[in-house]
């Protein structure tokens, strides 16, 4: 480890942060919680208005006091009502024009993207003589969003100067120095900022707030998840405070953010940054008609917002709307030319959607837009890596991390490729292969005479052989393993993951003895290797879990998930996902089970169309995704029905595949309750197909003695 990263991250813990591109620690939220959390949404609303009704009552008792209008604006600014926050605002500055007035309604200006205006007010503000520390800070950030870096950094320098003047006071002045620190990337001073200001009086929420987005910002959810918890214990309903821990959760509970979120609009529809989550929700199960609506109602809060109108932009390039791209893209430009932040929003999304060479070129116009961009550096370096282009990717983590060393996800990578320097190397025909010196011995050989038998099997049946040899990692620590993934440990119960050129994956020694089986892990990751690069990488996650689960399954019986039993059941409680919306069970399920139900249900979906259509058909679809083809052109294209109309003949083929499971477990008791003989006598002349039925039947008759009678209905069983 080079001496320079060790002592880099200061206040940011390096290796208790658990995060997880999948959602294998979540967990199902009952229905009754989750009206127990409608009711208390709805109980808060209710006071939120009664607050209102009484800060109105004031200001008509006492029309000539400006501190009622302002504690008014900021009540109706709570729940989102911008534009009566703006009027209660301009009536305190008609009364006495303080600087505080007049920073409220350049504020609130802002928040709608009435960024001329806003700049008018803020100018007035930082003009007074008893200017608010506020008031710089806001005309800083609006300078920044509007390509005027310079401006900015003089405004929060004249921020700061307050600061030290004594001229910031109570919880308000440190907030907002601490915010103008970060933004000039002083971040210990932020910190330190930020702990002083949740123990001044004042506006503590805020101040706790803007605390856990500099946490998130540097990759460190547990401290912002407290943080943003410590806010709501002043104020449980405070809807940035939700949208904050909602953002905390994203990526290792996604079904319970979702509903953080929407507690959060619900009190406050006008909070684009909970839109901008539930958007880019949507756009990770490739919802594309529900991203864009979340969008549209943030854009219709801000028409200017370049973040809103960058996640349009990738949601737009996702759906092969290039005309819509393109507008997106100058709008945003043209209200900030060095946006670098637009290309690297659509970066993500691509390399979400492992499109990584498309990720690539975004990234590099990420940086050329904006050269101190230091997060598109890494998130760069990190998409080279995952094309095997490891020279190149070292080169952009390390300016990343020379530009910014508070970056975790950076560290952890650079660290992680200094351990695998060290890393034996065999080669065959199709594959490099990487893994610890001390275990080649062991399973090196095996490792790639497995992976040249995959690749004789599975290449063959597509009609497709990679052009390069595939560079696989084995890492004998799981959390190696995750940061080669994600940057930070965790990755929850994932084995291996295919990039389409790179593989990576645990090796035995990284998991409990017996729990795994490596070798159906590169098997699996192969299958992936194949479609990923013959589609380049424009396979939806349904379709490619499927068709790498029923690789495995029909290369080994026993590489099989087995969870027939299990598909019946929910298909006998009508819990299946339509495939339309079977990627949500990877990225948004409502339990762990349902995680590995989704991958089984998908790999079900390609027998389903194997034992239809033929196994060409699976060939064509690949075909039609590699020539950019959206789900439902491709379903038409390759079965001549709709997407609907394939739902549907899918769903009729689970309950024909299931009829004798689901008939067998359709009875079932509580092991409280104590059946006859005669009750299930009379449940087995109902029901002749009951496993239950027939297996408590045999338990009473052994009770009493009955062993013959018992075998026989035991055997039925």
């Amino acid at each position: 480890m080079p001496f320079n990263r060790i002592f880099s991250l200061l206040f940011l813990p390096a290796l208790t942060i658990a995060w997880s591109w999948n959602a294998h620690g979540q967990r199902a939220q009952e229905p009754e919680a989750v009206a127990d959390m409608a009711m208390e949404t709805a109980g808060a609303i209710e006071r939120y208005q009664a607050i209102l009704r009484e800060r109105v009552a004031f200001t008509d008792t006492n029309p000539d006091d400006p501190a009622g209008y302002l504690d008014l604006s900021r009540a109706y600014k709570t729940v989102g009502r911008y534009a009566d926050a703006e009027a209660e605002a301009r009536r305190a500055v008609e009364i006495d024009g303080s600087s505080e007035a007049l920073a409220m309604v350049g504020e609130l200006l802002y928040l709608q993207g009435k960024y001329s205006e806003a700049e008018t007010q803020l100018k007035l503000s930082t003009g007074s003589l008893i200017a608010l520390p506020a008031a710089y800070l806001y005309l800083g950030r609006l300078y920044l969003d509007t390509g005027r870096k310079t401006k900015a950094k003089a405004q929060f320098e004249s921020t700061i100067r307050l600061f030290r003047q004594g001229r910031a006071h109570g919880a308000e002045g440190a907030t907002a120095t601490a915010l103008a620190s970060k933004y000039l990337e002083r971040f210990h001073d932020a910190n330190n900022l930020f702990m002083e200001a949740t123990s001044l009086p004042g506006n503590q929420l805020d101040a706790y707030v803007a605390w856990g987005h500099l946490f998130m910002e540097k990759f460190n959810r547990n401290d912002a998840a407290v943080t943003f918890e410590d806010a709501l214990k002043i104020n449980p309903f405070y809807p940035p405070a939700l949208a904050g821990l909602a953002e905390t959760l994203l990526e290792s509970r996604t079904s319970l953010a979702e509903t953080k979120a929407l507690q959060a609009l619900n009190i406050n529809p006008s909070l684009i940054e909970a839109r901008h989550l539930l958007a880019r929700l949507y756009l990770d199960d490739e919802q594309y008609d529900d991203a864009v609506e979340q969008l549209e109602k943030a854009l219709k809060v801000n028409p200017e917002s370049a973040a809103t109108r960058s996640l349009l932009a990738a949601c737009y390039n996702a759906m092969g709307k290039q005309d819509a791209y393109h507008e997106e893209v100058r709008r945003v430009l043209d209200t900030n030319p060095q946006y670098g932040q637009l290309y690297a929003t659509i970066a993500d999304n691509l390399s979400r959607r492992y499109r990584f060479v498309e990720a690539i070129e975004m990234g590099r116009k990420a940086i050329e837009t904006d050269p101190s961009l230091w997060t598109a550096y890494a998130s760069l370096g990190v998409n080279l890596s995952r094309v095997g282009k490891e020279t190149e990717a070292r080169k952009y983590l390390d300016m990343s991390f020379d530009g910014d060393s508070f970056n975790l996800y950076t560290l952890n990578t650079l660290n992680l490729f200094d351990s695998i320097d060290e890393y034996t190397s065999r080669a065959s025909d199709h594959f490099i292969l990487k893994l610890d010196k001390d275990e080649d011995p062991v399973f090196g050989k095996l490792t790639l005479d497995l992976l040249e038998q995959a690749h004789r099997t599975i290449s063959p049946r597509y009609g497709f052989e990679p052009e390069r040899p595939i560079l696989v990692e084995i890492f004998p620590e799981h959390s190696d393993f995750a940061v080669r993934i994600s940057g930070l440990p965790g990755a929850g119960a994932l084995l291996g993951v295919c990039f389409g050129e790179v593989v990576v994956a645990d090796s035995p020694k990284a998991r409990p003895v017996g729990s795994f089986n490596w070798g159906q892990t590169l098997w699996h990751e192969f299958a992936h290797v194949i479609h990923l690069q013959l589609t380049r990488n424009r396979i939806p996650r349904w379709l490619a879990e499927g068709i790498a689960v029923y690789e495995a399954r029909i290369a080994r019986p026993e590489w099989d998930i087995d969870l027939s039993l299990e598909f019946a059941h929910s298909a006998e409680r009508g819990d299946l996902l339509p495939i339309r919306d079977l990627n949500s069970g990877f990225t948004r399920p409502n339990s762990a089970e349902q995680v590995i139900l989704s991958y089984y249900q998908a790999s079900v979906v390609v027998e389903f169309i194997v034992e239809k259509y033929g196994f060409e058909a699976i060939r064509t679809m690949l075909r039609y995704y590699r020539d950019d083809k959206n789900t439902e052109q491709v379903i038409e294209y390759t079965f001549d029905i709709t997407f609907d109309e394939f739902d549907y003949a899918f769903a009729a083929y689970s309950d024909d595949i299931t009829a004798d499971t689901r008939e067998a477990i359709r009875f079932t008791v509580s092991p409280s309750k104590k059946l006859s003989e005669d009750e299930l006598r009379m449940e087995i002349e109902m029901q002749p197909g009951s496993f239950y039925a027939h297996l408590y039947l045999g338990r009473a008759l052994m009770a009493k003695g009955k062993n013959e009678d018992a075998i026989e209905m035991l055997k039925k069983a």
